[in-house]
């Protein structure tokens, strides 16, 4: 579990937080891709602004370089091949 990771145990992850967690973390992802109208959550299903890292991203998103407003030139992002292939990577932990 991804809690376990960050260090946060467990036990202390009640059902309540799990959604207030899911809920807080959906209104990020809302105000990151100007409500799912962004190039990058447009072009690469990207919502989370999430950059290109090897080797966690391999499997699960391939790499997009593009320039967006908040960087200086273009970066690698992740390019999801559909809504579902970003939201079950992140939404099921």
């Amino acid at each position: 579990m991804i809690f376990i990771k960050v260090g946060i145990e467990s036990a202390k992850i009640t059902d309540i937080n799990r959604q207030i967690l899911k809920e807080v973390t959906f209104t990020q992802w809302l105000l990151e891709s100007a409500r799912g109208r962004s190039e990058l959550a447009v072009n690469a299903n990207n919502f989370a602004g999430l950059k290109w890292r090897v080797p966690n991203m391999k499997g699960f998103a391939e790499p997009l370089k593009i320039k967006v407003t908040s960087e200086l030139e273009e970066v690698e992002f992740c390019n999801f091949q559909d809504i579902d292939a970003f939201s079950q990577n992140f939404c099921n932990t």
